[in-house]
């Protein structure tokens, strides 16, 4: 049987600004620069990303250890689905609702065509804890066949 393993981060995380809507592309931004400051916001630039996100998975390090990265690798995987298939950020609490209970969300995620909610940041999680299953790039390619 397969280890189960909490892909989100069992500690507080120090993000370089709040986590709400009009900061994410503050937040992408802060990985863009940081990781790869040649990255243009298009689904092509996601490959880097799943790439980044498996190098910091091959280190044997923790979620703890890149939980603010990959906070970041988040909303930098929101803005290129934002930018590109007409997402929305909202706080999480406007869209709790529609969640079965005991979901875990981050506290911004996006909403794309008719109510479609996406949760880039916990997708960089889980691929960074869960591998190629979880890949963004899939995702990705399954939320553009609807575009």
């Amino acid at each position: 049987m397969p280890q189960v393993v909490n892909a989100f981060p069992s500690r507080n995380i120090k993000l370089p600004y709040a986590p709400v809507p009009e900061n994410a592309i503050k937040l992408a931004e802060n990985f863009r620069e940081i990781v790869n400051p040649a990255l243009n916001y298009t689904p092509e630039s996601l490959a880097f990303v799943e790439v980044f996100i498996e190098q910091c998975r091959a280190s044997g390090k923790t979620v703890n250890d890149y939980a603010e990265t990959l906070f970041c690798a988040g909303c930098y995987f929101g803005q290129v689905i934002a930018r590109n298939l007409a997402g929305k950020w909202l706080l999480a609490e406007q869209v709790l609702a529609g969640i079965p209970p005991g979901t875990v969300i981050m506290p911004i995620v996006l909403v794309i065509k008719v109510n479609e909610l996406v949760d880039p940041i916990a997708r960089a999680y889980q691929r960074f804890s869960n591998g190629d299953i979880d890949s963004l790039l899939d995702l990705y390619a399954h939320l553009a066949k609807g575009k």
